[in-house]
């Protein structure tokens, strides 16, 4: 990214980690649009928490488990389908369509799979 290019910086952790520097050169709205949802959010925290590639069903259950921490909730199998599913078909595409994240699937025959293999912030 150059200096001359459109920025926001974003402190999305509850912790330590520096903020996040996110391109925003005309695709404001749709940084908008992403940070508005809390899944995407604690993707974007996970991915830089985690070792990269990591597969969804991996994400999925890291940020499973983060939300239950935050929430007092019960972590189950079901909670984690869920949020995969949402995180394949959804979260990570609109994700990868601006750039914050390089996102492949693969088709294989006990169905559909994918890899998150950078954060691009």
């Amino acid at each position: 990214m150059s200096s001359n290019t459109p920025q926001v910086q974003v402190s999305i952790a509850n912790d330590d980690s520096p903020p996040m520097v996110i391109d925003t050169e005309g695709k404001l709205d749709q940084v908008h649009r992403i940070l508005a949802n809390k899944w995407r959010r604690q993707v974007l925290c996970a991915l830089q928490r985690e070792s990269l590639p990591i597969d969804v069903r991996t994400l999925a259950r890291q940020v499973t488990i983060q939300d239950a921490c935050e929430n007092s909730k019960m972590v189950t199998d079901d909670s984690i389908t869920g949020l995969e599913t949402a995180l394949y078909h959804q979260h990570l595409p609109m994700m990868a369509n601006i750039g914050l994240i390089d996102y492949s699937t693969d088709e294989t025959i006990d169905g559909t799979s994918g890899t998150v293999d950078a954060i691009n912030v």
